[in-house]
């Protein structure tokens, strides 16, 4: 967690994989009628820069809430595809209910991969938290010794790196509590620390 929230939030990645790479994007929720939201869209832009930058990285879309017919994770491959990503490089998480859920089932595809590094992508708030989470279901279920680091891309009312490089109190008790939810103690699902 120290590692990762001391780390300065980046606009791009600073590994060049010498080895197998995947890119893992964690989802945001669709509209109702199935479409994405720009949060979501701004991940994909940031993710499809990064997948033109390194053409031989596994690309990972997770979310499995659905809306109107289909999952984030559909949604976000049928883009990054539409938007000239070769559809065998795209492996979607179509199960994942929320960042815990992204974390275990991406070690789970991550280790059937086997990456050396991995480049979580999501927002500056969120992308913290989802690269601890997966650091930590990747210790436990593979693959082994994998490299690590993340990319963000700015969310509307974001004005720059500075506004959200700051890792508030709040941020880090959802990084601990969810950390140990993916290592398995879900009796931090209780109604108190559910509302913080």
């Amino acid at each position: 967690v120290q590692g990762v929230t001391a780390a300065p939030l980046m606009l791009e990645s600073q590994k060049f994989a010498k080895g197998r790479r995947a890119l893992v994007t964690l989802g945001y929720a669709l509209r109702h009628d199935g479409s994405m939201d720009d949060i979501l869209v701004a991940r994909l832009r940031t993710t499809l820069s990064l997948a033109a930058a390194d053409p031989s990285a596994m690309v990972v879309v997770t979310g499995g809430v659905e809306r109107n017919g289909q999952t984030e994770a559909s949604a976000m491959a049928q883009w990054l595809i539409e938007h000239g990503v070769r559809e065998d490089r795209v492996v979607e998480d179509n199960y994942a209910k929320n960042t815990v859920e992204n974390a275990l089932y991406s070690a789970q595809i991550l280790a059937a991969l086997r990456v050396d590094v991995v480049t979580v992508v999501s927002s500056a708030r969120h992308v913290r938290r989802g690269q601890v989470l997966l650091e930590v279901a990747c210790s436990m279920r593979g693959p082994p010794h994998v490299e690590f680091d993340s990319v963000c891309c700015l969310d509307e009312g974001d004005a720059s790196l500075d506004d959200v490089a700051r890792v508030s109190q709040e941020e880090l008790l959802h990084i601990y509590r969810d950390a140990l939810r993916v290592y398995g103690l879900w009796m931090f699902r209780s109604p108190p620390l559910l509302e913080h």
